[in-house]
């Protein structure tokens, strides 16, 4: 919320902005098609780049750190 308003956004145009949004959607979206992208490494190496992505496109790591979890280990294999 902060960013929005240092940006100029109203203050109740930012709440209804955020009032939808899911953070771990996004992360989801973005966690299946890195997953997909790096189908042919070893599960560590997958494991490393998508928590990678994540975290550039700004995800926060308790976030990253619960797909991961909640994702089956036979995902990386």
């Amino acid at each position: 919320m902060a960013y929005l308003l240092a940006r100029g956004i109203p203050a109740g145009l930012a709440e209804e902005a955020l009032r939808d949004y899911d953070e771990s959607r996004g992360a989801r979206k973005l966690y299946e098609k890195k997953l997909r992208s790096t189908g042919g490494l070893a599960p560590e190496t997958r494991k490393r780049r998508v928590f990678g992505a994540l975290s550039r496109k700004g995800h926060s790591a308790r976030t990253i750190r619960g797909i991961l979890k909640e994702n089956k280990e036979d995902e990386y294999e």
